[in-house]
């Protein structure tokens, strides 16, 4: 009976060690990784095309797109997001931006990076910044 109590009190304590570096740990800056370049037109078509194998390759991974601005505005918090043109006139690359200032205006070329997260009518980027 002792041995099962030690035993149960040792797998309690790792998992709250665990729990306590999963929650601890540094969120993940898309400043600090290499983005996956791609252009806006093909990251949608990839998406809209195959989204299981897109998802594989680009989901919850920074991604450097490159593209024209179709809108520039903000979302209900008040946090830019700029769309990126692609072939379909009714989607496109929606970055959210982390900053509260645009990359630019509409018509302009930017390229921004940040992580993707999914694919529900646009191709959703978050924790976007402008990159070079």
């Amino acid at each position: 009976m002792k041995k099962v109590v030690i035993a149960l009190a040792i797998v309690l304590l790792a998992g709250v060690i665990a729990v306590l570096v999963i929650t601890n740990r540094p969120a993940r800056k898309v400043d600090d990784v290499t983005g996956i370049p791609v252009n806006a037109r093909v990251l949608f078509q990839e998406f809209s095309t195959d989204e299981t194998k897109a998802n594989q390759t680009y989901l919850n991974k920074a991604v450097q797109v490159n593209g024209t601005i179709s809108v520039a505005d903000t979302n209900q918090e008040g946090v830019p997001f700029v769309v990126l043109q692609t072939d379909d006139m009714m989607s496109g690359v929606m970055c959210t931006m982390r900053e509260k200032k645009f990359p630019g205006k509409t018509g302009d070329s930017v390229v921004l990076k940040g992580f993707c997260s999914g694919f529900v009518g646009d191709v959703k980027l978050t924790d976007c910044i402008i990159s070079q």
